[in-house]
């Protein structure tokens, strides 16, 4: 059953910075475990593992469906408040309770953060696989949650609450990234959006000022690795695949109850799937190794659009393949937050040395020592300068968004994906999409 369970989710990214290698070939001669090879790609050279951390979250009770629950009063609280919203244990009683009561639980984030690797160690059932990596998931969101309430809660040092807060969650996000599954991925890239949300809202507030910029800026450099690798996802994906045509055509010849009883009688060449699974992931590393950008984004989907290989053509294929453009378009926006906050920071330390803005973006003080600047003011989205405007002592920044237009900086969260005439600001922090 592990093939099935890894047909449904083991789609992934790992750590930026490993080199894809192609799994190994599938012969049909001999059969080859290829969640042994995964698992020993996973944790090879590797002491600590952070997973064993996040495991030992217990936070909220279990309903028949496996649902954390928490208390009606807390769940409230919860939905009232907006997240990155100053708030005091006067206004949500019960949410200030029960997070003083579970903070040995709401530590053990911090405490992973202080591990460089995480990985799951595949297993060999459905119920270990949903014991071992949903539940952990689960309680991980929510206690990223907890952990940004905790962070806004009023107390005497907010700057120094919010900045820790940003801090274990860069490392959440790594460590979340580096799982190999698609699920995973995706808190990874939430976990990193609300650092950047957190730190704009707090400077906005007055929360941090034109003084800490500086600091923020490298706080973020020295913590924020969690990028996804894209090449290693398509790696993992062709792994996923090939166990499970592996497991589905033993021999070579196609067992029509593995197979049927999940996907019905839908007959296939196993050869053919076989070569078709390679010629794809082949193609496919190769694009996404260029890089994430708007332009890899459009090759990708007119290469699902065009399906030069005839995937479709083969049941195995046409049924197993996804297709990746949705995670690809979340991930490109995420990279537009974060590179559009580094940017929002260097500008707020140019303001507080020079007393004036820089007249633009390039005119960004090189002496303030903030590394990376040339690569931090490109929207991945044009891939050009993000859009930056100076009218007296107001400046705006923002990306032009996925209908690739300057619409003079009127805000969507939505990137203008599903209202093209929309861009996305990042400064001044925009309330609303009016």
């Amino acid at each position: 059953m592990l093939h099935l369970m890894a047909i449904l989710f083991f789609s992934s990214t790992v750590a930026l910075g490993d080199i894809p290698t192609r799994p190994p070939m599938l012969d049909f001669k001999k059969q080859v475990n290829y969640i042994e090879w995964w698992n020993q790609q996973q944790g090879a050279e590797k002491d600590k593992n952070a997973f064993d951390v996040y495991q030992r979250l217990t936070i909220g009770k279990l309903n028949e469906d496996s649902k954390i629950m928490l208390s009606e009063k807390v769940e409230q609280a919860m939905n009232q408040l907006r997240l990155f919203e100053n708030w005091t244990p006067k206004d949500q009683p019960s949410l200030a309770a029960y997070i003083d009561e579970i903070g040995p639980q709401l530590e053990l984030p911090s405490q992973a953060r202080t591990i460089e690797h995480s990985w799951i160690r595949i297993a060999d059932s459905e119920e270990a696989i949903m014991n071992m990596n949903r539940l952990a998931l689960n309680r991980v969101r929510l206690a990223t949650k907890l952990l940004i309430y905790k962070s806004w809660r009023t107390q005497p040092n907010q700057k120094r609450a919010i900045l820790d807060c940003c801090e274990t969650l860069c490392h959440v996000a790594d460590h979340w990234y580096q799982h190999g599954l698609t699920t995973d991925m995706l808190v990874g890239a939430v976990t990193q959006s609300f650092v950047y949300e957190s730190l704009r809202e707090a400077l906005h507030q007055g929360l941090i000022d034109e003084s800490d910029a500086a600091r923020v800026y490298q706080l973020l450099m020295a913590h924020d690795r969690g990028r996804a690798s894209w090449p290693l996802m398509a790696q993992a994906e062709w792994v996923e695949k090939l166990d499970a045509l592996n497991y589905i055509c033993p021999n070579g010849t196609l067992n029509q109850q593995r197979w049927g009883s999940f996907m019905g009688t839908l007959p296939f060449r196993p050869e053919r799937a076989r070569d078709l699974l390679d010629r794809h992931y082949e193609r496919e590393l190769k694009l996404l190794s260029r890089g994430l950008s708007m332009a890899t984004l459009k090759k990708y989907e007119q290469y699902r659009d065009r399906d030069p290989l005839g995937l479709k053509r083969n049941n195995f294929t046409r049924l197993l393949i996804g297709d990746n453009r949705h995670a690809l378009s979340l991930a490109l926006r995420i990279e537009a937050q974060r590179r559009g906050t580094m940017t929002t920071l260097a500008l707020l330390a140019h303001k507080h040395k020079h007393g004036q803005w820089p007249t633009g973006l390039s005119a960004i003080d090189p002496a303030m020592g903030l590394a990376n600047l040339a690569e931090h003011r490109i929207d991945p989205i044009s891939d050009a300068d993000f859009k930056y405007r100076v009218k007296g002592d107001q400046i705006s920044l923002y990306s032009i968004g996925e209908d690739d237009q300057d619409n003079g900086g009127r805000h969507d969260r939505g990137w203008g994906k599903y209202r093209p005439g929309r861009d996305l600001v990042f400064w001044p922090l925009a309330r609303n999409d009016k």
